[in-house]
């Protein structure tokens, strides 16, 4: 039996992954790199997806329109890989990624699994829930070629998650995390496979 093909597949370049100024997590769009990105992804596709998947952020909806584009035949589902929303919502308004470090170092050095930042935040924890009830609603899945559309953060989490997955999700478990992001960034627009 062939092993199924799944992709994770990071958004094209953000407007905030640009420098520019965000409103809410959910609302940022592609910048115009990440729209020609999203059209250069498509182009590697010599065939379609059994199923396309997609966060309920823009900017995966951006990414993946080329694509549905080129076979929109293909089932479209939205399921919860959304980015990890860290800080709450108001940390967000009108600021860029770099008005926001200081924010975000905050948060990181907590290294508290269970702490959410305020309304539209979610706690690390939920996070990992998020990546855990991934990986088992994939192990159900009858396709034989899935591609996620999602986030760094999220893939990040699948990966490490997929490496640990009886660890305890504490403070080793998220400088784990966040030690595995920084030796495994995440490129813009850039199929990854990913074994269930």
């Amino acid at each position: 039996m062939t092993a199924p093909i799944i992709q994770l597949i990071r958004h094209g370049e953000s407007i905030a992954n640009a420098g520019g100024i965000s409103r809410t997590p959910a609302c940022i769009p592609l910048s115009e790199k990440g729209q020609k990105q999203a059209l250069v992804l498509a182009d590697q596709f010599p065939k379609p997806p059994d199923l396309i998947v997609i966060s309920a952020f823009i900017r995966t909806h951006q990414t993946a329109a080329p694509l549905l584009q080129k076979y929109p035949h293909v089932p479209v589902e939205t399921w919860p890989v959304h980015e990890f929303t860290y800080l709450a919502h108001h940390s967000y308004n009108n600021t860029t990624e770099a008005q926001r470090t200081p924010a975000a170092k905050a948060y990181w050095n907590r290294l508290d699994p269970d702490y959410c930042d305020g309304p539209g935040a979610e706690s690390f924890a939920d996070f990992i829930a998020r990546a855990d009830a991934l990986m088992a609603k994939l192990a159900t899945q009858t396709h034989s070629h899935i591609s996620i559309f999602t986030h760094s953060f999220f893939i990040s989490a699948v990966q490490w998650r997929s490496l640990n997955p009886q660890a305890e999700v504490n403070a080793d478990f998220i400088r784990g995390y966040l030690d595995f992001r920084l030796k495994n960034p995440v490129e813009n627009a850039h199929p990854l496979p990913f074994q269930r």
